[in-house]
């Protein structure tokens, strides 16, 4: 963030720039805070485990609970075990 700033802030047009997309940079940041996230799920494990950020508060720690309740209402696990197990899957290239 601190990069975009410095960027932003280097002469007259970048200003300009820089206050044009402010609210636009903003939601998209969103996108990338681990508070609203929660977390991501480890892979590999017989189960569902999601790994949070160190620095997690009350919100991150409860949106990682959603995605576990997401996971386990959604059945990611039974399709990943299905997709892992289908033939044509181990057969491809991309493996």
């Amino acid at each position: 963030l601190g990069v975009f700033k410095e960027a932003a802030n280097s002469s007259l047009k970048t200003k300009i720039g820089g206050l044009l997309l402010k609210d636009s940079l903003k939601r998209a940041m969103k996108t990338f805070d681990f508070e609203t996230f929660g977390g991501s799920p480890l892979l590999g494990v017989n189960g569902i485990s999601i790994i949070a950020h160190g620095r997690s508060k009350h919100a991150a720690i409860k949106n990682a609970i959603k995605v576990c309740y997401n996971i386990e209402k959604d059945k990611i696990i039974d399709k990943f075990k299905e997709q892992l197990s289908d033939e044509s899957f181990r057969d491809s290239e991309n493996c």
